[in-house]
This record gives structure tokens, C-alpha cells and sequence, in this order.
């Protein structure tokens, strides 16, 4: 991995890298006798860094107060301010009346986050062949993942088929090509910030004396609807994570292949393109029955996208010393950008059958479609003559860079 700045990388990345630009180049094959086997695998266990520091003093109430010395049944408070908060009365162990009204010792429990949140894994498998000689390199290699997430029900299962070779053509002629495939799918990415499913925005608001098992035992009322007695905004966590859920798919191949040409010790050309295709499909739902998904009438969405970029490019380079101390590199390039995304998606609530989550068993949805492209054309130049001073090095330097769009019109000159 390297990092190109300032003109060099502008020069040899058009616009897109006049900010600068990361250069990862991926393993090729080795010069070796016969065909190397390279077999690796891994296993890591993973669980949150830091979670966060919870007060053990006070239970559920405000102003000291516990809520059924206010109202004479919990019920009358549910997600009611200030008396989900816990800032109640201290936690002394005597009996008092839960979120559901039965009596219970008055204690304070061990951190929800801890306790709701698993060890999660990473299973990495890779087998890798190759081989070379003096004039030619190939390298394929195959790389399975599967991860378990630290959110109970988050997993993935990514594969990926990378496709290497290089060759010498003649004394002059230098060949590149690569091809990557990666398909990855996840399950239940967890609900983040302030989503009405997200887990550790409910566990931050749980009153200090609420066991999470009081939660999974009575996530549902004799109704079967969604319990929960906190926050008005958001759901029991554990109901969440049974009813609303997510799944996406998604299929990406890269493809680069290039030519260089060296025509002089000096001078050289490069030519190159590249490919970069992504396919994704994505799908999420509520089930019926939690007054902050659809008011208890459910939800569904789907999604289905293409993203397509299509980058082309030329280089001509030259160096000289002029002298020993005097330097000069000038560099000619041009660019060619197109990029298209396209998708068709579908949303809509109220579920006619339960636990039937397709688009057709909806009441009422609506679809919508999204198609843009782009296009930019650059050509550039880049002169360096550099100078060595006793101490240090001097610089003069003058650049142009054209950017044209056929898509957007415009048209610029930068000098520096």
C-alpha cells in the first residue's frame, strides 16, 4: 500500500485523484519451480471494547419516587416521562410491583448490554495457487468468511475468487490482468441510533432494576401484541429481533487489465482499463402487531440495484537527467469515466396474512425506479525540473489539467 499526493497523483489519476489517491496492489505470482499451494485459516472470537458505565443506585421513577407511589398501577405509566427514567427511589431489595404489575424484589441487575449481546466469531478459510518464470506469473486464490456478529441473530457469509497473471512480452512489452469476484450475504444487520428496533438504544433507557428476562418472557400480551413498557419510540428489543429483520445480497466482479510499453530507457506509455460491477439485492420486514412499526400494521421493502464504473486511461511518461544535480519528468495522460447505477425498489405496510412476508400480501405498496449516469473525459500534463541544491532540493513545477463531461457540460483549466 502506498499514498500518491498533490500533481503526481492528479497526473496519474485524473481528477478523481487530486486529493490524493491509496494505491493497494494485490499479490501476483513467484518466480518458483512447479506450482506453489498456500493454505491459511483463522478463527477470532470478537466482543464490544467498551460498554457503557450504568449507575447501580437508583431504580425506575424521578425525583426519587418509585411510580407506583405516583399512580396506583404501573400500567397507567407505561412510557410514560418522567417515570421510565431511573431516577426512582434507591434500590434497597424490598418487594415492589414490576413493569407488569408483579411483585418483585427491588434490585439492581447486571449491565443489559453484557447480558443482551453475544461473543461473536470470524471464520476465515483461503487457499491460494501459483507459479512463474522469467516472463510470466498467475496467482488464483479463494477465500471463504463466516461471521457471527455480537447482535444475537447478525451473521455473514462472504466468498471471494481472485484471478491474477502477468506477462513479459519481448524486452519492451509488459502484460497485467486480474479478475475479482466477491459475493457476501447478511442477515440482520443490527438497527442502529434512534431506529424503533435498535437494541442498544433500548437497553440504554431500561430502568436499573429491570431483569432483561422480565423482557423475553413477556415480549407479547395476552393479545399477542408487542409489550413494552418504556419509551413510546421504540420497541422491546427482544421482540425486534424476532419480527422486524433484514437480509441483503450482493454480487460484485472487478476486472483490470493493462499494457506498458517501454520505448526508451526514459520513455514509456501505459494504457489500462478497468471494470467495476455491483449487484445487490435487499429485503426488510416488520411483522404485525408493535404499535412503532406501522401503528401494529407491519411493513415491508425491497430493493434491487446495479452500479456500474468503467475507468480508461493512457500515461506517456519521460525522464532525463540533464545533469547530476538537474532533473526533468514530464508526464502526458488522458481518462475516460462512465458511470451508471440503476434500481427498482418496493415498499408498503399493512399485512393481510401474518407471518407471509411478500410483496403480494400487502394491502397497499408502492414501487419506484432510479436510473443516472455519468461521463468525464480528462486529459492532463505534468512537468517537474528539480534542482539539487547542497542542503536540499528545489522544485519548479508546471501542470495542466482538462477535464471535459459529456454528461454535465463543463469545462476546466487548472495552472499551478
Amino acid at each position: 500500500m502506498s499514498v500518491l499526493k498533490g500533481a503526481g497523483a492528479a497526473a496519474a489519476y485524473g481528477s478523481r485523484g487530486a486529493s490524493g489517491v491509496i494505491l493497494i496492489i494485490t499479490k501476483n505470482g513467484s518466480k518458483r519451480k512447479g506450482i506453489g499451494v498456500t493454505v491459511s485459516s483463522s478463527y477470532i472470537m470478537e466482543s464490544p471494547l467498551v460498554y457503557p458505565e450504568l449507575q447501580s443506585e437508583y431504580g425506575q421513577g424521578a425525583f426519587g419516587q418509585y411510580p407506583t407511589e405516583v399512580v396506583a398501577s404501573m400500567a397507567n405509566i407505561r412510557g410514560e416521562e418522567p417515570w421510565i427514567w431511573s431516577w426512582g427511589r434507591k434500590m434497597d431489595g424490598q418487594s415492589l410491583p414490576d413493569w407488569i404489575d408483579q411483585p418483585v424484589p427491588y434490585t439492581a441487575q447486571p449491565n443489559p448490554f453484557s447480558t443482551f449481546y453475544n461473543t461473536g466469531s470470524n471464520f476465515v478459510n483461503s487457499v491460494a495457487i501459483d507459479g512463474g518464470n522469467e516472463k510470466a506469473s498467475v496467482r488464483a486464490s479463494v477465500t471463504t468468511k463466516n461471521n457471527k456478529g455480537i447482535y444475537p441473530s447478525n451473521e455473514m457469509k462472504k466468498q471471494t475468487i481472485n484471478l491474477r497473471g502477468t506477462s513479459k512480452l519481448g524486452e519492451k512489452v509488459n502484460v497485467d490482468g486480474k479478475f475479482t469476484y466477491i459475493h457476501n450475504a447478511v442477515e440482520n444487520r443490527p438497527y442502529l441510533g434512534e431506529d424503533v428496533a435498535s437494541s442498544s438504544w433500548a437497553l440504554s433507557v431500561l430502568p436499573r432494576n429491570v431483569p432483561l428476562q422480565s423482557l423475553y418472557d413477556n415480549r407479547t400480551d395476552a393479545s399477542g401484541l408487542e409489550q413494552w413498557g418504556w419509551d413510546r419510540t421504540l420497541g422491546n428489543p427482544y421482540w425486534e429481533m424476532e419480527n422486524r429483520q433484514n437480509e441483503d445480497e450482493k454480487h460484485r466482479m472487478q476486472g483490470l487489465f493493462s499494457v506498458t510499453v517501454d520505448f526508451a530507457e526514459n520513455l514509456n506509455l501505459m494504457v489500462r482499463s478497468g471494470l467495476d460491477y455491483t449487484s445487490r439485492n435487499a429485503k426488510e420486514y416488520a411483522a404485525k402487531g408493535s404499535r412503532v412499526n406501522n401503528n401494529y400494521k407491519g411493513s415491508y421493502g425491497n430493493w434491487m440495484d446495479n452500479a456500474l464504473e468503467w475507468n480508461s486511461d493512457f500515461l506517456l511518461a519521460f525522464k532525463q537527467d540533464l545533469t547530476d544535480d538537474l532533473n526533468l519528468n514530464l508526464s502526458i495522460g488522458g481518462n475516460h469515466r462512465y458511470n451508471q447505477f440503476k434500481s427498482i425498489s418496493q415498499n408498503g405496510s399493512s399485512w393481510r396474512v401474518d407471518n407471509f412476508f411478500h410483496v403480494s400480501n400487502l394491502e397497499n405498496y408502492g414501487t419506484s425506479e432510479n436510473f443516472n449516469e455519468k461521463e468525464v473525459v480528462s486529459l492532463y500534463g505534468l512537468g517537474t525540473l528539480s534542482y539539487k541544491l547542497p542542503v536540499s532540493r528545489f522544485y519548479i513545477q508546471e501542470r495542466l489539467v482538462i477535464n471535459t463531461s459529456s454528461r454535465n457540460k463543463f469545462l476546466w483549466l487548472l495552472f499551478g
